[in-house]
């Protein structure tokens, strides 16, 4: 997962490299993570991680807080908010071609 500002900053940078290239940015979150919020029922409970969209086009209200993403997107028709510490992103990729960034463990949670 994510560690420190120098990650953070990567991420970004990847973020903006994948919406300028006009590709679908993807992160997979590891559920276990203490601080993460989203519906239980997208979970993949064998891997204990979910795969979102966060691109603009799929998410609303994306703000980013105290090391924390939130947002709110759209599950089975139900607007909800997803918190995301930055800690608990595994990876982020472009759905498109698979080009992005893994990052390493984290033993924050």
């Amino acid at each position: 997962m994510l560690k420190g500002t120098d990650n953070a900053r990567k991420f970004y940078q990847i973020y903006s490299d994948i919406i300028k290239a006009s590709k679908t940015p993807y992160i997979i979150i590891d559920t276990n993570h203490y601080a993460v919020s989203v519906p239980e029922s997208k979970i993949d409970h064998v891997k204990d991680e979910i795969t979102l969209s966060i691109h603009t086009a799929a998410i609303r209200g994306a703000h980013y807080q105290n090391n924390t993403l939130k947002f709110h997107a759209t599950f089975d028709k139900i607007s909800t908010e997803v918190i995301v510490p930055i800690t608990a992103i595994k990876a982020l990729y472009a759905k498109e071609d698979g080009i992005g960034i893994e990052f390493g463990e984290d033993n924050s949670h």
